[in-house]
């Protein structure tokens, strides 16, 4: 079930950049931060510790006083020597009015090479991305130029890196993103398309091309109560599998999430606690035994 969850998460980070060109900002807990409660509350940092049997990572985020995101580190440990780091990844942004440069620098392991890659952006005169140079220092084979279309609605439409490699998305009437794709012509392309209902929430997403295994996410399926708030969630994988997500809030924050598979008894609970819209912790638990606590620490200007 752990292989699921991650699977799921890396598809779910996919998702959540589509449409997003223009915003960029590399911030992995960005679904509890948008821009405006960065700005709101003035917070200035973000320390985000995750616990299982003991401390295995901690990511710090920094930002300015416009509520830009300076600097994210994430440094994980091992559980036998925690003063020993055993991934590190430093991700920093330079500002001249605006995003100009992103700094990434990543070890996967201690004995192993540090990687690091540099992102420079050009903007139009609406503040879209509209390429992206990679510069890749550890392998510089892998160096890229990324370009960027818009539409005369001033959406995505189009991404093409110099290697031939394709993103491209499309709209309905009602400017929602119905369909997206990516490939090239030496790799398969894929493509989901997504519904909606009239409030513009997404009631299915279905996945089409590669699939590396039975645990590959091929749809979803959500459900909305009269408040326009998700109640249900139906993932699909490509074994026929099926996993179920019920939410329960508080106002408008989701504070359970309780999962269940079609496939075993396997049962998963979330709890997220707020003080007012800050997410203070996160806590998941499996047949009603806690495995992983995450806690969030507000530094403010």
């Amino acid at each position: 079930m752990k292989q699921i969850s991650i699977l799921f998460i890396l598809f779910s980070l996919y998702q959540s950049t589509l449409g997003q060109t223009h915003k960029h900002d590399y911030f992995s807990d960005s679904k509890y931060f948008d821009e405006c409660i960065i700005i709101h509350y003035k917070i200035k940092k973000i320390t985000v510790s995750e616990f299982y049997s003991f401390l295995e990572n901690q990511t710090i985020y920094t930002f300015n006083e416009k509520g830009e995101l300076i600097c994210s580190e994430s440094n994980s440990f091992e559980k036998d020597a925690p003063e020993i780091i055993s991934r590190q990844t430093k991700d920093c942004n330079e500002y001249t009015n605006g995003l100009q440069t992103r700094h990434l620098r990543y070890r996967d392991q201690k004995e192993k090479p540090e990687w690091i890659e540099e992102f420079n952006y050009e903007f139009d005169k609406n503040g879209n991305i509209i390429e992206i140079r990679t510069i890749d220092h550890t392998i510089p084979r892998n160096s890229n130029v990324e370009t960027f279309l818009y539409d005369d609605e001033n959406r995505f439409i189009k991404s093409i890196t110099n290697s031939g490699y394709i993103t491209e998305e499309y709209y309905d009437a009602d400017d929602n993103l119905i369909e997206s794709s990516w490939g090239s012509d030496s790799l398969d392309f894929n493509t989901v398309k997504y519904t909606y209902d009239r409030w513009k929430n997404i009631l299915t997403m279905d996945y089409s091309g590669v699939v590396f295994d039975n645990y590959s996410l091929v749809g979803t399926e959500n459900q909305y109560d009269k408040f326009g708030r998700k109640k249900s969630k139906t993932l699909v994988y490509a074994s026929g599998n099926k996993q179920f997500e019920t939410y329960y809030y508080d106002n408008d924050s989701i504070i359970r999430v309780e999962t269940r598979f079609s496939d075993s008894d396997f049962k998963n609970q979330t709890i997220e606690i707020y003080n007012s819209e800050l997410i203070q912790s996160i806590t998941e638990k499996s047949n009603n035994k806690t495995y992983l606590k995450k806690t969030f620490e507000y530094e403010f200007f």
